[in-house]
C-alpha cells in the first residue's frame, strides 16, 4: 500500500473492509516488505539482498546442510522458523494490534503469502537461472511457504478469528507464453505440493472437526 505508516494503513483497511480485513504490505518502507522478500525466512539456502533488491541462492550456505536443517524443522512441526518478523511485515503486526484492541472486530482476517511458482520464478541461483527449474529446491519452497501460511493462520486464530490466507501467483499471468517456459505439469506439481502441505497439517491437528470453534492451526 502507498503508506509509510503501517498503523494508518491498518486503520483505513479496518474502516473500509470491516468484515474480512487484510494486512498491508508496506512496500514504501523497503525491499524487506516485498512479498518475495517476506517469503525467504525459513527457506533453505537462500538470502535476501536488500541493497540489490533481490533474493538469491546463497553460495556460502552448504546446500545439503541447509536442506537437512530445513527438513528437521518441518519434521519437528515447528512454525517459528517461518514466522514473519516485525521489521519485514509491519502491516501484519499493525493489523493484529488493531484487531486485538477493537471493540467490534471482524470475524475473519486475510493474510497472503507469495506463491511457490512466483517465488521460484523470481529467485535465482549463482548462474542467474531461476530456481523454478531446480526440483529439489522447489519442493522445499512449496513446503516452506505452506508453513508460512500456517503460521499466519495460527496467529489469526490466537486472536479468535477465522483465517483466510491467499497464495499470490502473479507470475502465472505469463503462463503459456515464450517468456514462461514451464509445463502445466510442473506448475500443478508445485501448487499441489504447497496446498497438500497446508491440508496435511490441518488434518493432523484437527482431524474430525475442520470447523472447530477453537483456534487450531492450519
Amino acid at each position: 500500500m502507498p503508506f509509510a505508516s503501517a498503523a494508518e494503513a491498518a486503520v483505513l483497511i479496518l474502516k473500509y473492509l470491516p468484515e474480512v480485513p487484510f494486512w498491508p504490505q508496506m512496500v514504501r518502507l523497503g525491499f524487506q516488505e516485498d512479498m518475495v522478500a517476506q517469503g525467504v525466512r525459513g527457506l533453505p539456502g537462500l538470502r535476501r539482498d536488500d541493497a540489490a533488491r533481490l533474493v538469491v541462492v546463497d553460495p556460502a550456505q552448504p546446500r545439503e546442510l541447509a536442506l537437512a536443517e530445513f527438513y528437521e524443522a518441518v519434521w519437528l512441526d515447528e512454525l517459528s522458523p517461518f514466522a514473519l518478523e516485525p521489521q519485514e511485515a509491519q502491516g501484519f503486526y499493525a493489523l493484529c494490534r488493531q484487531v486485538a484492541d477493537a471493540v467490534h472486530s471482524p470475524t475473519a482476517l486475510k493474510g497472503q503469502v507469495v506463491g511457490p511458482v512466483t517465488f521460484a520464478g523470481i529467485v535465482k541461483d549463482a548462474s542467474g537461472k531461476p530456481i523454478l527449474y531446480d526440483r529439489e529446491l522447489t519442493q522445499a519452497v512449496s513446503l516452506g511457504l505452506a508453513r508460512k501460511a500456517a503460521w499466519q493462520a495460527a496467529k489469526f486464530r490466537e486472536l479468535g478469528k477465522e483465517a483466510v490466507v491467499f497464495f499470490d501467483e502473479p507470475i502465472l499471468t505469463g503462463f503459456g507464453s515464450a517468456f514462461f517456459p514451464v509445463s502445466r505439469e510442473e506448475v500443478v506439481a508445485m501448487l499441489t505440493d504447497t496446498l497438500e502441505a497446508v491440508l496435511l497439517r490441518q488434518h493432523r491437528l484437527v482431524p474430525a472437526t475442520p470447523a472447530s470453534s477453537g483456534y487450531p492451526e492450519l
